[in-house]
């Protein structure tokens, strides 16, 4: 039974960070600022969106600058 939870689980963080994916690919422009937050105390899904969305972001050419480098500080 412990086998299934942990599959189910495993399934649903695969969905929701596919999700978030979309949602990022999908409303992303030139400029775009991406705001993520890990809520560690819980169940978090942007670790695995992060590995999924990046490389991708890089394939379509962009970069990734700290907020520092942003405004020019």
């Amino acid at each position: 039974m412990e086998e299934k939870v942990q599959r189910a689980k495993q399934e649903a963080r695969k969905k929701r960070a596919e999700e978030i994916e979309k949602e990022i690919l999908d409303n992303v422009t030139d400029g775009s600022i991406i705001l993520m937050h890990d809520y560690i105390s819980c169940e978090s899904y942007t670790d695995a969106a992060l590995r999924r969305v990046i490389p991708k972001l890089k394939e379509l050419g962009y970069s990734f600058v700290t907020v520092s480098e942003l405004i020019g500080d």
